[in-house]
């Protein structure tokens, strides 16, 4: 039996992929993107081929995470101090992303020569499921927190008993560690 479908479908369905497959940036770790397949029901005989909406800007765009986070403030350094501590202590690998402080702007921010031309001088987060130290804005992943507030994240997480594990790690050595769940944003963010 066959179905068939229009043009009009078929260009929406290539124009919905290649958006998908655009966005992101240099510094998303894209190992961290799993496989997935969806099911497309074939349409009736006399169905309408109108493609409808597949799911809301929210559970496209966001993911929950849980976040291991070593410690909190305002103060850049103590916080970076503490990180390569760890990193030498627990052998807990860093990953800046390139990211630096800059005394100017008084921000965390990528260098002014960085491949990504939209963020360049500007701080970009992270997103990604990943295990490694970082120096991130608590408010990318907190509404409960002001914009200068810093966190030394160790681990984000795809499930709370990873993070769980993650934190039993730092504990002893950072009493103030935690874990966070968090609804982070991973659209498109050019």
């Amino acid at each position: 039996m066959f179905f068939k479908i229009s043009s009009a479908t078929i260009i929406l369905l290539a124009i919905a992929v290649a958006a998908f497959v655009s966005c992101g940036s240099p510094h998303e770790d894209k190992t961290a993107i799993k496989d997935t397949a969806v099911a497309v029901a074939a349409p009736t005989a006399n169905a309408d081929t109108t493609l409808p909406s597949t799911a809301d800007d929210d559970t496209l765009n966001y993911a929950t995470y849980y976040l291991v986070i070593v410690d909190t403030g305002q103060n850049y350094y103590p916080l970076r101090d503490k990180m390569y501590a760890l990193n030498h202590t627990l052998n807990w690998p860093i990953d800046t992303m390139g990211r630096y402080y800059n005394v100017k702007k008084n921000e965390i921010v990528l260098p002014d020569d960085d491949e990504d031309e939209i963020y360049r001088g500007e701080y970009f987060p992270r997103r990604s499921p990943s295990a490694f130290l970082s120096m991130e804005y608590y408010n990318v992943y907190s509404e409960h927190t002001t914009s200068s507030n810093i966190a030394l994240v160790a681990n984000i997480c795809e499930t709370k008993a990873t993070a769980d594990s993650s934190l039993a790690v730092f504990k002893p050595q950072c009493g103030h560690a935690f874990v966070l769940k968090a609804r982070v944003y991973v659209g498109c963010m050019h």
